[in-house]
């Protein structure tokens, strides 16, 4: 006794005719996987808007049927085996008999399915001929694709599909180009005119229809405006969208790596109209990171992402996409990220950019001790000798994006700007993460490159704070965690901490001893020692007429500035100053003297 949706499938099923695809298409594309299909003509099949509608409601039932029968862990999902009730009702000869027909060629137990593909196929396969469509009948045509790509996708979330060679990586590639047709039509700023559907020319297809006695279907689509086409295609686009995750959710693409490439650049074309500014579907975002890349590139494996990005020109693109694995909940795929990314990096396939040090630098202060170890390890040992400037270079720029003051962030290409809120570290309740970043930059830095923050701390943060450069806010109700105080506060932390001194500096703060004295002691000092020494002092002259001739000048131009506001910062500038004194007393004391309150405050 067959079912409700059983006797539903049936139904809609011999409304499709497809008892009239001739034998030669289907066995065209099963030939060849879909590489060599026969164009259907105009007197072959005629389906209509509705009846694919029809079709797309039953296999979402069978769909929903599967899901309530099976676990809701994604990796259980993934893992079943026992095929859908779908394909065994199918196969029955009887079913067959009543969708297909009683001609022999058509009595095999796989006509049915064979007939189907073939007809969803042809639906989807519009690339040839489109571009030369005016605009309604793209939009006619790309509808029919939309749905037949969507009923599709669905039909490969069923189990049991492999045994019948349902994936075929052609067919695939023909729906993610579907997918890009109606994002390019959706995002398009050009508006067409809309011709009343009397006017319209007579296709062939429509008089094909007209002449088969299908004028009646065919009128309900001709009557619709063009703006009721355009917004029945944006809902039909975003449900694709929303099949796609699903798909990509389930269905592991690490059997068909060919495929892996053009599903990133498709999802990535989304993500760039995002970028763009264009409003879109808020579903398409959410697939871009957490299910196409986290789920399943991350899974897929090394060699095939090092197939995909091994030109760097074009694997730059995707970068900060695929980098979003290093946010993902789960712990084990912010792992594999790490691992992944290191190991491109380390094998030249990708070259550092300030992105994807973003992310790095995220995961070492990740909760997880053990991937925070990892990322502390991967940072400071190959990849830091392989660009040993890379801590001194982007310091500064961290301290904006981990407190979400894009102004400073040089986010020189849209895609960029990709993970910069999900990395961020705003708010003083995130302080104690913050300051843990900023240690472990500095702890590996040479005094050298502790010299150079400093210098770049007083130029490129506390003197463009001075000049206006960088917005105070104009009363102390206005200021915000993401603003030029959260900055000038991080600023201040960093010149009080102990990590920014030099370490010759730290040495001669608790060397009380005689320097003859400790020349007297033992054989007496290597001449590499000697060397280090030499230059340890020199370095210190160095860093003293830093703060000397640079720093306290501008520190004294700052106070001015945040007295003008009434600035809570004021305390956090005076206890610089402290610290000053306490390194430099006297000195600092005379270059105050032009500012004599100034200078004895921090007494």
């Amino acid at each position: 006794m067959a079912t409700a949706l059983e006797k539903d499938l049936v139904r809609t099923l011999q409304a499709l005719s497809l008892q009239d695809l001739p034998e030669a298409s289907i066995k065209a594309v099963f030939d060849t996987g879909g590489t060599a299909l026969r164009r259907l003509q105009e007197d072959d099949v005629d389906v209509s808007l509705d009846q694919l509608v029809a079709l797309d409601r039953v296999f979402l039932k069978y769909l929903k049927q599967f899901l309530a029968h099976v676990s809701d862990d994604d990796d259980a999902m993934a893992a079943s085996t026992d095929g859908s009730p779908l394909w065994g009702f199918l196969a029955a000869e009887e079913v067959n008999t009543s969708i297909m027909g009683e001609e022999a060629e058509r009595a095999h137990p796989f006509a049915a399915y064979r007939a189907l593909f073939t007809l969803l196929h042809s639906m989807i396969a519009i690339g040839e001929g489109y571009a030369q469509l005016g605009a309604e009948e793209k939009i006619h045509a790309l509808m029919k694709a939309v749905i037949a790509a969507k009923v599709y996708l669905t039909w490969l979330q069923l189990p049991g599909g492999a045994a019948y060679g349902l994936f075929m990586p052609f067919v695939y590639r023909q729906v993610l180009d579907v997918a890009k047709k109606w994002v390019d039509l959706a995002v398009s700023p050009v508006s067409f005119s809309v011709t009343p559907a009397s006017q319209r020319d007579q296709t062939p297809r429509k008089k094909a229809s007209m002449r088969k006695g299908q004028a009646g279907r065919r009128g309900e689509d001709d009557q619709e405006s063009y703006a009721g086409l355009q917004r029945r295609l944006d809902k039909f686009g975003a449900e694709l969208i929303d099949s796609f995750a699903s798909f990509l959710r389930f269905f592991p693409l690490s059997s068909s790596r060919e495929s892996i490439v053009p599903t990133v650049e498709m999802v990535e074309a989304i993500a760039i109209e995002m970028r763009s500014g264009v409003k879109f579907h808020k579903l398409a975002v959410e697939i871009i990171g957490t299910v196409l890349v986290q789920k399943q590139l991350i899974t897929i494996g090394e060699i095939s992402l090092l197939e995909f990005i091994k030109d760097d020109d074009k694997a730059h693109v995707y970068i900060s996409t695929i980098a979003l694995s290093f946010m993902d909940s789960s712990p084990l795929i912010r792992r594999n990220a790490l691992l992944l990314f290191s190991q491109l990096l380390l094998q030249d396939y990708i070259k550092w950019r300030e992105s994807l040090l973003r992310f790095f630098l995220r995961a070492v202060v990740d909760e997880d001790e053990e991937l925070s170890g990892l990322a502390r390890h991967t940072l400071c040992g190959p990849l830091l000798q392989k660009s040993p400037h890379l801590f001194t270079n982007k310091f500064i720029e961290m301290i904006f994006v981990f407190n979400r003051y894009e102004g400073k962030v040089n986010l020189s290409e849209p895609f960029e700007r990709e993970g910069i809120e999900e990395i961020s570290l705003p708010g003083s309740n995130q302080y104690p993460k913050r300051s843990q970043l900023y240690k472990f930059l500095l702890q590996n830095m040479t005094d050298e490159q502790k010299l150079q923050i400093s210098m770049k701390l007083c130029t490129e943060i506390l003197e463009e704070v001075t000049d206006g450069k960088l917005k105070l806010s104009d009363n102390p109700s206005q200021i915000t965690d993401f603003g030029t105080e959260a900055v000038l506060k991080d600023t201040f932390a960093i010149l009080c901490s102990p990590d920014i001194k030099l370490s010759t500096s730290r040495e001669n703060e608790g060397d009380d001893a005689d320097p003859d004295e400790a020349g007297d002691a033992g054989d007496g000092p290597s001449v590499a020692s000697q060397l280090a020494a030499a230059k340890g002092k020199l370095l210190s002259k160095m860093s003293k007429k830093n703060f000397l001739e640079n720093i306290v000048p501008v520190l004294i131009g700052l106070k001015h500035k945040l007295e003008s506001k009434r600035s809570p910062l004021m305390r956090y500038l005076l206890h610089y100053i402290r610290e000053l004194f306490k390194l430099y007393g006297q000195e600092v004391r005379d270059i105050l003297s032009a500012d004599p309150q100034m200078a004895m405050e921090p007494t």
